[in-house]
């Protein structure tokens, strides 16, 4: 391994390290047979979730549930599109016909959807990923 040493002492003080160890390797093309000999001793030191424990079950409900609101939004959206057609919603909105007035109506539920990823996605990074990190990191 070569050491690599900070060019000025602002650097390597602000960066909290003196110095930063740097390997260099060629990039080897595995075999097939070397690549089932690597994959069998990782599976050897770390076997993985057993897919039948109540932490894979609980995976497998959590990924039924996104799948399922997947599919739902996608079916909602086919409907609020389709609605726009029915002479029943056209009568109880006292509309003449399908016009720009039903599509603002419709445009508004794909300009929700988009809008509500923003928030939803910081909420997720803010407050869903620090436990599935916090569990992982050794004590």
């Amino acid at each position: 391994m070569a050491a690599v040493e900070h060019s000025s002492p602002e650097k390597a003080g602000s960066m909290d390290l003196k110095k930063a160890d740097v390997e260099h390797s060629e990039k080897k093309v595995l075999t097939p047979e070397e690549r089932q000999e690597a994959l069998s001793a990782a599976l050897a030191v770390d076997p993985g979730v057993n897919p039948r424990s109540w932490r894979a079950i609980q995976m497998y409900l959590i990924v039924l549930c996104i799948c399922c609101c997947s599919g739902d939004s996608g079916f909602d959206g086919t409907v609020m599109g389709g609605v726009n057609s029915m002479a029943q919603y056209q009568q109880f909105f006292g509309l003449s016909s399908a016009g720009a007035k039903t599509g603002i109506v419709f445009g508004i539920y794909t300009v929700g959807s988009l809008v509500g990823a923003i928030p939803s996605g910081m909420l997720v990074f803010n407050y869903a990923y620090p436990f599935p990190i916090a569990e992982r990191i050794p004590s």
